[in-house]
């Protein structure tokens, strides 16, 4: 997988194998890219695709966690 950063210089590809781990400073625009399945872990109240509603880049996926 690759995870494109835009830093003020361009973009930044950081290609992850499987099992690494990367970490997004805090307000930094991000994309990640490819054929993976990733864990991400936020903030509760962080929206998808920043501070947009919803768009054409978002995916809305089925929460399959237990509530019993």
């Amino acid at each position: 997988m690759t995870l494109q950063l835009e830093r003020e210089e361009g973009i930044e590809d950081v290609v992850l194998e499987k099992g690494e781990i990367f970490v997004v400073p805090m307000g930094m625009r991000h994309r990640p890219m490819g054929e993976a399945e990733i864990m991400m872990i936020e903030r509760c109240g962080v929206v998808n695709t920043g501070d947009a509603a919803v768009s054409h880049l978002t995916k809305v996926v089925e929460d399959v966690r237990r509530t019993e």
